[in-house]
């Protein structure tokens, strides 16, 4: 067995005791965890609190059959991709396995089988799990990244603007509270022209590192373009999300950038939006109000937090 396996969790579901103490014995030989059920009901119970790596199901069960059980496995989201070898007694019933493998099945083997070839079998579908999940690992990851502003690390904007309408929808939905806030860097132009645009880079990281060290996990931080940042607050109304401008425009005017001379200050202007309405729901509409309470913010002088407000 390949030492990358080693208690890897079985289930083993056969109504004939002597089958599944046979299994239990090989399968524990060979370094894996295995826990056995005499019936569907007997595996539902066990799936509960233990949760499989790979099902050894018997499609001749009493009440509910094998198959019926392998449906409702993958109806479970935990189980969509465990895999599932079926046993089987019927040589000549092709259209069991057949409806088998269509249900979702990986494998099958019929009785009576040879104890080697079930191992192997075992550690077949194990390797392709692991390689199915690595794969899909990889490709959560990629799409992350390609969601992702290269110098920030943050969102970019499609993603950040895609994640507003998500909580939007959800507000809508569950009738909660929703708020964003656009930020934008004071005086960044005079940053660049006066130290170049590397040391303006090194400025927009220390923020949106702030920013992100200073939101909640729930909270969603984008670079909006530019030096201008989108921040959704879900769940939060007025006070809770001026409350939060607050500590991050604090949190920005006390960075220290390396590359920068101890003088030269930083601060962020934030204009602020709550949906008050289910009519205020509407992506495009926070936007724009956020922009708009931004730009009275910077005509203000900026370093403040202003509230939209008709």
């Amino acid at each position: 067995m390949d030492a990358n396996y080693v208690g890897a969790r079985v289930l083993v579901v056969d109504d004939d005791i002597n089958i599944c103490r046979a299994l239990e014995f090989a399968l524990r030989t060979q370094g894996y965890e295995v826990q056995t059920a005499y019936s569907a009901e007997g595996a539902t119970a066990v799936v509960e609190d233990w949760l499989p790596d790979l099902f050894v199901v018997d499609i001749k069960l009493p009440k509910i059959d094998g198959l019926t059980l392998l449906t409702q496995l993958r109806e479970d989201a935990r189980f969509l991709h465990t895999p599932v070898i079926l046993l089987t007694a019927m040589r000549t019933d092709a259209a069991s396995k057949v409806e088998g493998l269509n249900l979702g099945a990986n494998d099958y083997m019929e009785k009576p089988f040879s104890l080697d070839e079930l191992m192997a079998r075992v550690g077949t579908n194990l390797r392709m799990a692991r390689l199915t999940q690595r794969l899909e690992e990889m490709t959560s990851r990629l799409a992350d990244l390609a969601s992702r502003d290269s110098l920030t690390g943050l969102h970019h904007h499609g993603k950040i603007v895609e994640q507003l309408s998500m909580e939007v929808l959800r507000a809508v939905r569950q009738g909660t509270a929703l708020s964003c806030a656009m930020l934008d860097l004071d005086r960044f132009k005079q940053i660049n022209d006066s130290f170049g645009h590397q040391v303006g880079d090194d400025v927009i990281v220390q923020v949106a590192q702030a920013l992100m060290a200073n939101c909640r996990k729930t909270d969603h931080v984008g670079r909006y373009g530019g030096d201008e940042f989108l921040i959704v607050f879900p769940l939060a109304g007025v006070d809770g999300a001026r409350s939060k401008a607050e500590n991050l425009r604090t949190r920005i005017a006390q960075l220290a950038v390396p590359s920068l001379p101890r003088t030269q200050t930083i601060s962020a202007s934030f204009g602020l939006v709550s949906a008050a309405t289910a009519d205020d729901l509407v992506t495009d509409t926070l936007i724009r109000r956020a922009d708009s309470a931004l730009y009275r913010a910077k005509a203000l002088g900026g370093n403040n937090v202003v509230m939209w407000s008709p």
